[in-house]
C-alpha cells in the first residue's frame, strides 16, 4: 500500500486534488462525457489549495479549472481502460478502505466528541467535595459488593437530608480530605485516567447538588459540587521566597523582610535581581525567581488566589504567607486560552490513553447496535452454550451438531449461530488463552461480544459514505488517485523508459537543450610537507609541466606528491579562484593542521557542447514525460467532450 500513499501525495502536489464532495442540488461547473463536476468540489480544491490567497480572480480560477478537467480527463481514460476492474487494484482500495474507515470511524464517533467535551470542559474549574469507599485493587467481588452497599446507605444517608461535609469527615475513606469535609478544592478537566464518571458528575451537577454512587480506579464515591466558576487558566510568574524555618527552627524578622523588599520593589527595585540575592528557592532564585507556567491546584490556595489577582504583566503581589514562608510574586505572563484547533491533537492523545476512550467506543457500539434494529436470540446462544465442554478450550473443538437458526439480526441481515460458530471455532488462539477455570459461558460471551462488535463495525463501516460525505470524498480521492497512477504509469512513465527510440529521436529533436557549459580539464596537486619554500618551487614548476611529471621530481618519501585529473563546468566550486584559461594555475591552498599544500592547474578547456544521451538521461526521460503526457492530454481533449458552464463559472469569480 505505500505505492499508493506515496503516490497519491504526488497527485495531490501536483494537481492539488483534495477532499472532493458534493453536496444535493449542487450547481454543474462542467462535464466530462457528460459526468458532472460540481461548484462544491471545486470549490474544495481550490480553497484547499490556495488557503489564505484563495481570492477567486479569474486568472487562479481558470488555472484551477485547467488542472482540474486534465485530471479528470486522465480518471475517465483509466476508467475507458477498464483499470478500475483489476481485482489487484480493486483488493488494494478495499484495504485503503478498511484502514481509513476504522480510523474515520471512531475519530468522528468517538474521539471528536470526546475532544470537544474536554476543550468545553477546560473552560470552567469546579470546587468538589467527595466521599469515598475503597476497594483494593485486586479485589473479589464479594469485595467490591461490599464496598457498593456501603456507598449505597451513605448515600441514602445524605439524600436523607444529612450534611455532606459532616458525613465525610466520619464515612469517607480517604485520610487526606476527610477532616475538612471532602473537600478537593478547584479542578479541571481532563481528570486522570479512571476518573471519567467522577469527572462527568462534577461538570453535569449544579453546585449543591449530589452524584448517585460513581466508580473510580480507587473505589466508590459521591461527588458534591461546591461552585463553579470561569476557569483560570494559565499562569506564568516569578516569586521570591522567604522561608519561616531555616535549618529546622522558625526563623526572625521574615515578614519583616518580605515587607522591606516589597517597599524597594515598589520603588522601582529590580525583581529578578533582588530574587537571586535573596530568594530561598533554589529552583528558581538563579532564572530571577521564574517558577514557569502554572494551572489551578499546583500551588497552595493563598500563593494561587495572589498570583491570578495580579491583573498585568509585571503587577507584583504584597507579601503572600503560605505553609512554607512568604512569598512576593510577580506576574510575567497570561497565557491565552488556546484555540480549538490549535489544542485538538494534543487532546486527542491524551484521551487515546484514556478509559473514557474506550467507554465511549463501547457506547458506538451500542448505538449502531440500536439504529440497526439489532436483535438477538438469546435462548439459542445459551442452548449452544450448553452443548459445550471443556475440549471448548483446546484444538480438538468441533462445532456441535444441531444447534441452528438465527442468532441475531443487525442492519436487516441475519447472522445464523454456524457462522458464529464457524468464528469460534477458527479463533483458536482466543479459545486457548482462556482459562480453564473460567465458566464455559463468560469465555463463550466474550467470543460472542466480540464478534457482534465487529459486525457491528462492519456495518457502519459500510455506510459511512452515505452517513459523512466527506468520507465519499476521501474514497474518491483514493479511487480517483489509484487509476491515474495506473493510467499515467501505461501512457507515459513506462512509455519513457522503455521506448528507447523514441528517447533517442526526443533527445535529437532537443539536443540544444542539453548542453554542457565551457568545461575544463583540471590537475590538483596534493603535497605534504613543511617546507613551504618547497611548496613555491613545485607551484612554479607545475605551471609548465603535468602533475605526472611533478610527482616523477619531487615525490618522496619523506615529501608524498599526489595528483588527479578532473573535469569541471565553468562556474563550479571546484575551479573557483582560477582564472578560466588554459594553464592558469591557483595559489598555494596551505593547511597547517594537515601540512598540506593544494595546488591547481587547468590543463585544456573546450568549448560548449551537447550532451551525450548518456551524459543527461535522467534529465531527457523526465522531460521526454513531459511531453508524452502533454500529447496524451491533447488526445484525451479530442476524444473526450469537456462542456464548462460559463455562467457558473462567472459566479465564482470575484474580480
Amino acid at each position: 500500500m505505500t505505492r499508493v500513499r506515496n503516490l497519491w501525495a504526488g497527485v495531490l502536489c501536483i494537481l492539488g486534488v483534495a477532499g472532493l464532495y458534493a453536496q444535493n442540488n449542487d450547481e454543474v461547473l462542467f462535464t466530462v462525457e457528460g459526468k458532472p463536476v460540481t461548484v462544491s468540489e471545486f470549490n474544495y480544491i481550490y480553497n484547499k489549495n490556495n488557503g489564505d490567497e484563495a481570492d477567486y480572480s479569474r486568472e487562479s480560477v481558470e488555472e484551477y479549472l485547467d488542472l482540474y478537467k486534465k485530471f479528470k480527463l486522465k480518471v475517465q481514460k483509466a476508467r475507458d481502460m477498464k483499470l478500475d476492474t483489476i481485482p489487484e487494484l480493486i483488493n488494494e482500495l478495499a484495504g485503503y478502505r478498511k484502514q481509513l474507515a476504522d480510523s474515520y470511524l471512531t475519530d468522528k464517533e468517538v474521539s471528536e466528541d470526546l475532544v470537544r467535551e474536554v476543550y468545553d470542559r477546560q473552560a470552567y474549574d469546579v470546587k468538589v467535595r467527595h466521599i469515598v469507599v475503597k476497594v483494593p485493587s485486586r479485589a473479589t467481588d464479594d469485595q467490591v459488593e461490599e464496598a457498593r452497599q456501603k456507598i449505597e446507605s451513605i448515600a441514602e444517608r445524605i439524600h436523607g437530608g444529612e450534611n455532606f461535609a459532616e458525613v465525610a469527615k466520619v464515612a469517607s475513606e480517604d485520610a487526606t480530605t476527610r477532616l475538612n469535609g471532602g473537600e478537593l478544592n478547584y479542578l479541571t478537566a481532563m481528570l486522570p485516567n479512571g476518573y471519567y464518571e467522577f469527572e462527568n458528575a462534577m461538570y453535569q451537577l449544579e453546585p449543591g447538588e449530589v452524584s448517585e454512587p460513581l466508580k473510580s480506579n480507587v473505589g466508590f464515591h459521591l461527588v458534591q459540587v461546591i461552585d463553579k466558576r470561569p476557569a483560570r487558566g494559565q499562569m506564568h510568574a516569578a516569586h521570591i521566597l522567604l522561608r519561616k524555618k531555616k535549618n529546622g527552627q522558625p526563623a526572625e524578622g521574615v515578614k519583616e523582610l518580605a515587607d522591606s523588599l516589597y517597599n524597594v520593589l515598589q520603588k522601582g527595585g529590580d525583581f529578578a535581581q533582588l530574587a537571586r540575592q535573596y530568594s530561598e528557592d533554589s529552583n528558581s532564585k538563579d532564572k530571577g525567581g521564574d517558577i514557569g507556567v502554572f494551572g489551578i491546584s499546583t500551588y497552595e490556595n493563598n500563593f494561587e488566589d495572589a498570583a491570578y489577582a495580579l491583573k498585568n504583566d509585571g503587577d507584583i503581589s504584597e507579601p503572600v504567607e503560605t505553609s512554607i514562608g512568604w512569598h512576593i510574586i510577580k506576574r510575567l505572563d497570561k497565557p491565552e486560552r488556546e484555540p480549538y484547533d490549535q489544542v485538538r491533537r494534543r487532546i486527542q492523545a491524551d484521551i487515546k490513553q484514556d478509559d473514557r476512550y474506550q467507554l465511549a467506543k463501547d457506547q458506538m457500539i451500542e448505538d449502531i447496535k440500536e439504529m440497526a434494529g439489532f436483535t438477538e436470540n438469546t435462548e439459542l446462544l445459551q442452548q449452544f452454550i450448553d452443548s459445550l465442554d471443556e475440549t471448548f478450550y483446546s484444538y480438538k473443538w468441533q462445532i456441535p451438531q444441531g444447534v441452528s437458526g438465527t442468532l441475531f439480526t443487525l442492519g436487516g441481515q441475519d447472522y445464523s449461530m454456524g457462522i458464529f460458530a464457524n468464528e469460534a471455532r477458527k479463533n483458536t488462539r482466543k479459545r486457548l488463552r482462556f482459562s480453564k477455570s473460567a465458566p464455559l459461558e463468560a469465555s463463550v460471551m466474550e467470543l460472542y461480544n466480540d464478534y457482534v462488535r465487529e459486525q457491528a463495525m462492519e456495518y457502519e463501516e459500510a455506510n459511512l459514505e452515505q452517513k459523512y460525505p466527506e468520507f465519499g470524498a476521501l474514497m474518491r480521492e483514493y479511487r480517483e488517485g489509484i487509476l491515474l497512477f495506473e493510467a499515467t504509469k501505461i501512457n507515459v512513465w513506462d512509455k519513457a523508459s522503455q521506448d528507447t527510440a523514441g528517447l533517442r529521436e526526443f533527445y535529437e529533436e532537443n539536443k540544444d537543450d542539453y548542453m554542457w557549459k565551457e568545461r575544463a580539464d583540471m590537475e590538483t596537486l596534493l603535497v605534504i610537507t613543511e617546507d613551504k619554500k618547497l611548496i613555491k618551487k613545485i607551484s612554479k614548476y607545475f605551471k609548465k609541466h603535468s602533475g605526472e611529471e611533478v610527482v616523477e621530481k619531487f615525490h618522496s618519501q619523506e615529501t608524498p606528491v599526489t595528483y588527479r585529473s578532473s573535469t569541471h563546468e565553468r562556474g563550479d566550486l571546484d575551479v573557483a579562484g582560477i582564472n578560466w584559461k588554459e594553464g592558469a594555475i591557483s595559489d598555494e591552498r596551505y593547511d597547517s593542521k594537515s601540512n598540506t599544500a593544494k595546488l591547481r592547474k587547468i590543463t585544456k578547456i573546450y568549448p560548449a557542447t551537447p550532451k551525450t544521451l548518456k551524459d543527461a538521461r535522467g534529465y531527457i526521460i523526465a522531460d521526454y514525460q513531459d511531453s508524452l503526457d502533454k500529447e496524451w492530454i491533447e488526445s484525451l481533449e479530442r476524444q473526450y467532450e469537456i462542456k464548462v458552464n460559463e455562467e457558473v463559472l462567472d459566479k465564482l469569480i470575484r474580480d
